[in-house]
């Protein structure tokens, strides 16, 4: 039996605020003055006053409620409690590869009468975006049609995490459905990460909560030890290695290109570091080979063109060995994109060119 800290639903709250009912979900947070209690936004609708508030089986003095200007999530910022929670975080990548069950528990409008109030659903992951998580409920609920509405209403704010080992990691909390959603069985949930965004823009102190490192366990390439070996003696950026190998690239492309490793590193860098440095080690390696035989034909200048097409080499060579790989270790970015974006990136970072000056000899030596 997981410890109390641990037991999401020994923390999940029933309440209701000037006739609206609703759930929420105790967390502690890091200031010696005062907790959180996260619910859906709508559940506070009709709040105006601290007393509008009525907790059952629970007792709390509220001081202000927070709400998100645009998503349906709201913070009910209470004294600080005796009560004390502890659950844990991850990044929202992993779900991608998470098969098991996903659970969202709360307290339904027709069953706060009965002596059962609590409703615990199973789910499994479905979608994610920076907005909402979209789970699909693994059995039908009244047939999951215009009556499961009435199954969940009051369950809304409702914690859904996930249950691992003796870890409860809070995903983020249920809102609101259409029916449209309710007639594939969607569940869609706020994440975590908006809570956060809410606690930073009004200055308050951030939950306390851990970091779950590994939701599941990554088949990771082993050479992802090797990219740290790397050492940096080429210090052109992309822009300077294009130009002193084709003066008369255009600038306008040259700075499209820029745009387009940006926008690469922002995806790899929510990878887990050993995943992450997998990918740059074996892409780096593809070029690199690829880099030799353009060496190898001693040209001093190249046209546009030709570096373009050394480019999409580098890219090609690259992607066919990480689908080749992909037998044997997991590669959670893998598309030709990602792939032509983490070349562009090397070449910025020094570590491959299009000339025998930048050509990288063996780890530790870079010519």
């Amino acid at each position: 039996m997981m410890k109390d800290i641990y037991n999401i639903e020994k923390h999940s709250i029933m309440f209701e605020c000037s006739g609206e009912k609703g759930t929420g979900v105790f967390i502690s947070s890091k200031s010696t003055e005062y907790d959180y209690i996260l619910t859906a936004k709508h559940c506070l609708k009709r709040y105006e006053n601290n007393t509008d508030i009525i907790f059952f089986n629970n007792t709390f003095n509220v001081i202000t409620v927070i709400k998100h200007d645009t998503d349906d999530v709201a913070i009910i910022k209470i004294e600080k409690s005796s009560q004390v929670s502890l659950f844990s975080y991850i990044n929202y990548d992993e779900l991608y590869k998470y098969n098991e069950k996903i659970f969202l528990y709360g307290y339904p409008n027709i069953a706060r009468q009965s002596e059962i109030k609590h409703c615990r659903l199973e789910c499994k992951f479905n979608s994610c975006t920076d907005k909402m998580i979209r789970l699909e409920v693994n059995n039908e609920v009244a047939t999951f049609k215009k009556s499961a509405i009435e199954v969940l209403k009051g369950m809304s704010g409702g914690a859904v995490y996930i249950e691992k080992d003796d870890v409860t990691i809070l995903l983020g909390i249920y809102v609101e459905n259409t029916y449209e959603d309710f007639a594939y069985r969607y569940i869609n949930i706020i994440p975590l990460n908006k809570v956060k965004e809410l606690l930073e823009v009004n200055n308050e102190e951030d939950m306390t909560l851990g970091f779950c490192s590994k939701l599941i366990e990554d088949n990771n390439d082993p050479l992802y030890v090797k990219y740290n070996e790397l050492v940096r003696e080429d210090y052109r950026n992309l822009k300077e290695k294009i130009v002193e190998i084709s003066p008369n690239y255009n600038e306008r492309k040259i700075r499209f290109l820029g745009r387009k490793l940006s926008n690469t590193i922002l995806e790899i860098d929510k990878l887990t570091e050993n995943s992450k440095n997998a990918l740059l080690y074996r892409v780096f390696f593809a070029a690199n080979e690829r880099q030799l035989e353009l060496i190898l034909e001693g040209k001093d200048k190249l046209e546009q063109r030709e570096v373009d097409e050394w480019i999409e080499r580098y890219t090609d060579y690259a992607k066919e060995i990480i689908d080749q790989k992909s037998e044997d270790y997991n590669y959670p970015l893998k598309s030709k994109e990602i792939i032509n974006g983490i070349v562009l990136n090397l070449l910025n970072n020094c570590f491959i060119s299009f000339d025998e000056k930048g050509y990288y000899e063996e780890e530790g030596d870079c010519y």
